[in-house]
């Protein structure tokens, strides 16, 4: 079922909008179906997902491979529930990879997720 839609927009916004669709080859009302489908998944999205900012996401991720005590890339400090790895920021620079990515998943072993993310360890 369709309804219809009435709203205004500045008429130059308008002409270059028939002109652009004319260009492209494609139908006005498909342009604008297709914008707020976007539009929607982009919000739905956003309410989903707790909003942080890239200082916040680098924090996290810090935190997640500094101060957790499982990790370290200092062989004086290896214990043996402690992974290392040859170089600690790379466990930090996938931790963020995973916040960017909205991957909130729980790994069950920690070498789960140095090997998901092709990090060497002992």
């Amino acid at each position: 079922m369709s309804t219809h839609m009435n709203f205004r927009v500045p008429k130059q916004l308008k002409a270059n909008f028939e002109r652009a669709c004319e260009a492209n080859y494609t139908n006005q009302t498909e342009v604008l179906r297709r914008a707020m489908l976007d539009y929607m998944r982009e919000n739905q999205r956003e309410e989903n997902e707790v909003k942080m900012t890239y200082e916040q996401m680098v924090s996290e991720a810090r935190k997640r491979a500094l101060q957790s005590g499982t990790f370290t890339d200092d062989s004086e400090e290896k214990a043996d529930d402690v992974y290392l790895v040859k170089d600690i920021d790379l466990v930090v620079k996938a931790f963020l990879k995973d916040i960017e990515a909205g991957d909130t998943a729980e790994y069950s072993e920690p070498a789960e997720f140095l090997d998901k993310h092709g990090i060497e360890w002992e």
